[in-house]
Formats: structure tokens, C-alpha cells, sequence
């Protein structure tokens, strides 16, 4: 019997990267801890379709563009990105995931829908503290201005070269980062090489 286990996306980097933490006193970039990520695409009535996910989830379907809730980040263990008309990423804790798509299906039954776990193709990234938004900003295409882009946004962007999803949860400020797994390593290189000049001793 074939015994599976996850790794990290970094698993090939050295012990500090592998950690994904690089800290100072006004930046820090980590490797999200795995969590479970549904893709939703639903057509109908957007009434119906808030409804269902609502009595699932808990949590108000964002149908504005660029939108995600709740607009103040993860405590409450589940959140919803808006990713376009009719699309959504709901990200939740990976031991409520299967139990979570069966009642989403059972409560879109009526509606056409498609409803695809996409976990393991997503590594999520988080940059935070006082240097955060300018750090972005050297390396991604998003308006990141805090007059424009706070907490309870979302958007998909390019970093570099990679096209990545970008979620603001809070105001200190902290970004949550998802992008292809495949692309994680690379994603992680630019970003610590890009903060080296926040982090004292930090060396590419």
C-alpha cells in the first residue's frame, strides 16, 4: 500500500527558505500552512447561488469584482475570493474540505455548476508588515496603493512573470499570495531576493 504524504513547495530549498520565514523588524515572508481550496463556477440566479453557498459556508458570497469575505481576513476559517463574473476560490481548512464540497454540491444541485478541489495546485505565500506594500510593488503589476487596495481585496496580477492571486486580509497590511505550485520555488526566489534589502544578513 502506497503511503502518501505532502511536502513543501520549498522542500528542495535550503533549511531557512524551507522554513519560508525571513523575518525583520518590518517585513516578514513565510509559506502559508496547506489549506483546502475549492473553485467554484456557478450560473443562475445570483440570489439562489449566495444563498446556497451562505447556509454552507457561513459566509457571504463577494459578488464585486475584486472582493472577498469576510473583508477582515481568515479567523473564521473559511474565506471567498472573488475571482471573476460566475467564479470564486473558497479557502478553508483542509479537514472540512470533503465534508464542505458534498454540501455545496447538495445545495447547488439546482444550479449549473462546476465545483473542483484544487488544493494541491495552489502554494500560498504571505508578506507582511511596514514594508510590505512597497516590497509588492517592486515586483507585481497591481495599483497597490492603500487609498485603492486594502483589506478585502483581491486580484489576479502577474508577479514578475507569473500570474498570481493577491489577497489583502488585514491592515498591517499582510498579503496572502497564491500561485501555481509549479511556479512556488520561483515565486519564492524573487520574493527573498526582492527583500533582502529590508532584512539585515539576509543573502539570496
Amino acid at each position: 500500500m502506497t503511503n502518501w504524504f505532502r511536502t513543501s513547495a520549498l522542500h528542495d530549498r535550503r533549511e531557512a527558505r524551507q522554513e519560508a520565514c525571513l523575518e525583520s523588524t518590518d517585513l516578514c515572508i513565510r509559506e502559508l500552512p496547506f489549506s483546502g481550496k475549492l473553485l467554484l463556477q456557478a450560473r443562475g440566479h445570483i440570489d439562489d447561488i449566495r444563498q446556497s453557498v451562505s447556509d454552507t459556508t457561513g459566509q457571504e458570497l463577494p459578488v464585486r469584482p475584486n472582493s472577498c469575505s469576510p473583508k477582515t481576513g481568515t479567523n473564521s476559517g473559511i474565506t471567498l475570493l472573488w475571482l471573476g463574473p460566475e467564479k470564486w476560490l473558497i479557502i478553508l481548512d483542509p479537514d472540512k474540505l470533503c465534508e464542505t464540497r458534498q454540501q455545496l454540491q447538495s445545495e447547488l444541485s439546482a444550479i449549473p455548476n462546476l465545483l473542483s478541489d484544487v488544493s494541491d495546485a495552489r502554494t500560498g505565500f504571505e508578506v507582511s508588515g511596514a514594508s510590505a506594500r512597497v516590497l509588492l510593488a517592486k515586483v507585481c503589476a497591481l495599483d497597490l496603493d492603500a487609498a485603492s487596495f486594502g483589506a478585502g481585496h483581491c486580484a489576479q496580477s502577474m508577479l514578475v512573470r507569473v500570474p498570481v492571486l493577491v489577497h489583502q486580509v488585514n491592515d498591517r497590511p499582510a498579503f496572502h499570495i497564491y500561485v501555481d505550485r509549479s511556479m512556488a520555488r520561483y515565486t519564492w526566489d524573487w520574493l527573498s531576493d526582492a527583500a533582502s534589502e529590508f532584512i539585515s544578513g539576509e543573502s539570496s
